[in-house]
This record gives C-alpha cells, sequence and structure tokens, in this order.
C-alpha cells in the first residue's frame, strides 16, 4: 500500500511539532529556575511569577532593572518596557492573522487543494482578498505588530545582556552566542543562577558599584 506525499508530509510535521514541544519543555523549565533563582538569592520579591509564561517576562525585566541600578544607580524601566511592548504585539499579530484568515476563509478544504499543488487558487485568493478592507487593515495590524516585536526583541536582549554582565566575568561569550543562537539563553540564564559578576553586581550592596580610580578594572569592596 502506498503512501501518498501528504500522509508524509503530515507525519514529518507531526514529529517536529514533538520535538518542538519537547524541546521548548526543557527550555521553559531551565529559563525558570534561573530567573527564579537569580530573583531570589537577589532578594527582589515575587519570585515564583519565574514559573508563568508570559508573566515571567516581568521578571526578567525586573532583574535587568536591578543589575543596571546596582551599577549606575538609575533604571530604564525594562520590567514595563520588555513585557509591554512584547504582549502588545503578539496580541496585534494574533488579531491580525485572524482577520485575514476570516477574510480569506481558508477552509480545511482550500489547504487539501493547496497540499495538491493547486497554488493558482492562493493566488486568486489572495487578489479577492485585497479588495476588502478589513483584509488591508488585518496587515496593517500585523505589520504594526510585528514592528512592536522587533522592538521587545531589542529591550530582550538588552536585559540579557544585563542579566549576564552582574552574573558572570564571561557575558560577551554568552551574550554573542545567544544573539546567534537564541534557544541557548535558557542554559546559560540556568548556568550563572548562583554567580555574581564582583566588578558589575554585588546582591547585598545598597548603593552601586564605584570603580577604583587607584587600580583599573577593580571595583571597591
Amino acid at each position: 500500500m502506498s503512501v501518498s506525499l501528504m500522509n508524509v508530509l503530515i507525519i514529518i510535521w507531526i514529529i517536529f511539532l514533538v520535538i518542538t514541544l519537547i524541546f521548548g519543555i526543557i527550555e521553559y523549565v531551565f529559563k525558570a529556575i534561573g530567573l527564579y533563582s537569580i530573583s531570589r538569592r537577589r532578594k527582589l520579591g515575587a519570585s515564583g511569577i519565574a514559573w508563568i509564561p508570559i508573566v515571567s517576562m516581568f521578571k526578567f525585566g525586573q532583574i535587568a532593572d536591578d543589575a543596571e541600578a546596582n551599577k549606575r544607580g538609575s533604571r530604564t524601566h525594562y520590567v514595563a518596557l520588555y513585557p509591554i511592548f512584547a504582549i502588545a504585539g503578539g496580541v496585534l499579530i494574533g488579531i491580525s492573522s485572524i482577520l485575514v484568515t476570516l477574510v480569506m476563509q481558508i477552509s480545511p478544504a482550500v489547504l487539501s487543494r493547496l497540499a495538491e499543488g493547486e497554488y493558482e487558487l492562493l493566488l486568486r485568493i489572495v487578489q479577492r482578498s485585497m479588495e476588502e478592507p478589513a483584509f488591508i487593515i488585518g496587515m496593517i495590524i500585523g505589520v504594526v505588530g510585528y514592528i512592536l516585536c522587533l522592538i521587545a526583541s531589542v529591550f530582550f536582549y538588552i536585559c540579557l545582556y544585563h542579566i549576564y554582565k552582574s552574573c558572570s566575568r564571561k557575558y560577551i561569550v554568552m551574550f554573542v552566542l545567544c544573539f546567534f543562537f537564541s534557544f541557548l539563553y535558557p542554559f546559560f540564564l540556568f548556568a550563572v543562577r548562583k554567580q555574581d559578576n564582583p566588578r558589575w553586581y554585588r546582591y547585598d550592596r545598597e548603593e552601586p558599584l564605584e570603580p577604583d580610580p587607584q587600580v583599573e578594572g577593580s571595583w571597591q569592596a
């Protein structure tokens, strides 16, 4: 009995989804443990939210704020900026996807025909949909959502930089690796959860660290 190409693709897709789900759970656990441990050790409060999806972004930003304030004495309020842009962007992209899908009327039957190679059907659907105001509005909302997510990504890497810098002397190596291979960042958070970089952070100090003018690169105790 021959197996159709569609069935093979479905099986491959299911295997891919299962592997992605398993890896996502592993990443989630390592990230949560890392954020929870850093927050609790630095006495930032409400450390448990590190385990709550989406809400954990606030904890991520809070730790970055604390690291920056410990060094500079001021905060950029990443605790608000990063989550707000990320959540707003995600919501707008979701709304855009719903509007575009409703206007294009993508049904299982249409997907089946596209899988069989009827690509001209997709072209006709797009041409027809572009005449609908709801489709244009949905696309605009989607573009705005992607812009907000891009801004959130910038804040994410800034936060990650501050956190790594406050935890390890090897922060540059970790940051560069995570910039190119973002899936690594939960594992690095887990690895440095019990560390502090004495040049950039002292969790038991009330005042930001100041450089020692007598010895370049050293910090006062």
